[in-house]
């Protein structure tokens, strides 16, 4: 059995130091800590954009509102992009670890030792 932790849902997985924690958990927490800078970035420039709303004329506020307004689109997107992403190259990496087991032990590790017959 390796010594390298286990990252599943089912069972919590060790640090550097050996302190257990629950890889689903750590998840979520680092999900939503992600979630909230972005809303916090989002409200930032939309803050912006209204304050500037009374010192601009019609053409300025314009530019404004569509520089704020892609801002966000791009920051907003930008983050969902990468969830997905990392999601996605988790979730791979739990499958192959998962599969790896079953290769070490049982009737697929008998087969992967046999010597090709000629």
């Amino acid at each position: 059995m390796s010594d390298e932790p286990v990252f599943n849902d089912e069972c919590p997985a060790a640090d550097l130091d050996g302190h257990e924690y629950d890889y689903t958990r750590v998840e979520t927490v680092r999900s939503l800590a992600g979630l909230i800078a972005v809303l916090a970035g989002d409200a930032a420039i939309a803050l912006a954009v209204v304050l500037s709303f009374g010192h601009l004329d019609a053409n300025q506020g314009m530019s404004v509102l569509t520089a704020g307004f892609t801002s966000i689109t791009a920051i907003t997107t930008a983050y969902f992009g990468i969830k997905a992403a990392s999601n996605t190259a988790d979730r791979a990496i739990r499958r192959k670890r998962h599969k790896g087991r079953g290769r070490r032990h049982g009737k697929s590790a008998a087969r992967s030792h046999r010597t090709p017959q000629t």
